[in-house]
């Protein structure tokens, strides 16, 4: 299948059934002969939606009863993510070297196309792996009676975005149970996010504006509105009285 078919993968067609469909990602037009008839080997996956598709390949969809695939798709597709960054914390690789990037950031770029479609899979591939480490969260905390605090910073801003914390956005996640338990420590857990902005956030998206100097980033047309549309939804540091009804604490309480 040439990357010019925009019809999905049709793997089988249950006679008395839904069809189970695994649809391929966009590929860039150097990837013209991907999909190939046969996904790459297990070894050579990487993180990126490619190789998820590839693996989920390898795996199969359930062609024998394609409703268990088409019920529960999201389900084995987060422990598709989880398979392919397995042993990346002890991996010891954890310099990316002079070229400021890791290799992974790279590959996902390259395995997209640098247009709308590109950008909105690379969305949607950070989305999934960000509801993966909030579910993640959830059951550990539920299962252990522990509390896990996520949070995260994104290195891209709009162009022309000053460098100041009312200007940056976080993505945070607490225990709904513990913010109802423990309505007290609200201000203080606002007050970890707004430091977390300051000293974790600006370094951040300043070593990225340092890195894409090494290698130039091309972003789609649609990477800058949508930026600057964001920027100016979100801007102002979270207070105590903002953070709640914010993206900053999720899920929503």
């Amino acid at each position: 299948m040439s990357r010019s078919q925009t019809t999905p993968l049709r793997l089988y067609v249950h006679d008395w059934g839904a069809p189970a469909i695994l649809r391929p990602p966009a590929a860039p037009p150097s990837h013209q002969d991907w999909p190939g008839p046969q996904p790459l080997p297990l070894h050579a996956l990487k993180f990126s939606p490619q190789g998820a598709f590839d693996l989920r390949r390898h795996l199969g969809i359930f062609v024998h009863d394609p409703a268990i695939w088409n019920t529960l798709g999201e389900r084995f597709r987060a422990a598709d993510l989880a398979f392919l960054a397995s042993g990346a914390s002890d991996d010891n690789m954890h310099d990316p070297g002079a070229g400021g990037f890791f290799p992974e950031f790279h590959t996902l770029r390259d395995s997209v196309p640098n247009d709308e479609a590109g950008y909105a899979a690379r969305i949607q591939f950070n989305d999934d792996i960000r509801k993966v480490l909030w579910d993640l969260a959830t059951k550990w905390d539920r299962s252990f009676g522990s509390t896990t605090m996520i949070l995260h910073m994104s290195g891209t801003v709009a162009p022309g975005t000053p460098l100041a914390p009312e200007y940056l956005r976080a993505s945070a996640y607490l225990p709904p149970a513990f913010l109802r338990r423990f309505p007290d420590a609200h201000g203080r857990i606002a007050d970890i996010v707004q430091a977390f902005i300051e000293f974790v956030g600006i370094p951040t998206v300043d070593a990225f504006a340092q890195d894409a100097v090494i290698r130039p980033l091309r972003e789609p047309a649609c990477f800058l509105a949508n930026a600057q549309r964001n920027n100016r939804a979100s801007s102002g540091i979270p207070t105590q009285e903002t953070l709640w009804q914010s993206e900053f604490i999720t899920p929503e309480l």
